[in-house]
């Protein structure tokens, strides 16, 4: 989505993961948020918002990629949380049991995804020895990512996991001015603040 879309609709599209999450617990769980949680969410949100949204372009291609990827990532973080309780299952099990199903579908699909978004067949690539370096470090990266997801939603909630990866936006501009003295401007504190 990000190769589709400017960064301000990417994060907006990445401030609508909540309230998807909730209509599709809502609609497909049964699933009611009481009104002091979704007070806190609209906060959240309101704050995420400010912070990090600014230019907002849309385009057809980018916007059926956000829409896919926004419902996606709800409907298998929402099915995540509900494999793990119906079955009384820790996060750990649930994880090595699918990922070797999730692994194949990218392996599957991740190729020709490549070549429609970006033109370009992922075979033809020369590898050397450093973008291999970069490749397997990125895959340690996103087990790590992975592991510590299912471990979030399966103590918490779906919904509680996309709130802590805003918080995790509001950390990223602090660490961001403390180690790289990155500019911080007085929208990006107000909306932290929130």
């Amino acid at each position: 989505s990000l190769m589709l879309n400017t960064i301000g609709f990417y994060q907006v599209c990445k401030l609508a993961q909540i309230p998807t999450m909730c209509v599709l617990e809502g609609t497909l769980m049964g699933k009611r948020f009481s009104r002091r949680v979704i007070q806190a969410i609209v906060i959240v949100l309101m704050g995420v918002g400010i912070a990090t949204v600014s230019d907002v372009e849309m385009n057809f291609q980018g916007t059926v990629a956000a829409v896919v990827g926004v419902v996606a990532t709800s409907g298998q973080q929402i099915l995540v949380a509900h494999l793990q309780k119906k079955h009384s299952v820790t996060s750990n099990f649930l994880l090595a049991k699918t990922s070797p199903y999730m692994a194949a579908s990218m392996l599957l699909f991740g190729p020709a995804m490549d070549e429609l978004v970006t033109g370009k067949w992922v075979f033809d690539y020369e590898w050397s020895s450093l973008s291999l370096t970069f490749l397997a470090v990125s895959c340690f990266f996103a087990v790590l990512v992975n592991v510590s997801s299912f471990l979030c939603i399966g103590r918490f909630s779906a919904v509680s996991f996309q709130v802590i990866g805003h918080v995790k936006t509001c950390l990223v501009f602090f660490f961001g001015w403390v180690i790289f003295a990155a500019p911080i401007t007085a929208r990006n504190v107000m909306g932290c603040s929130l």
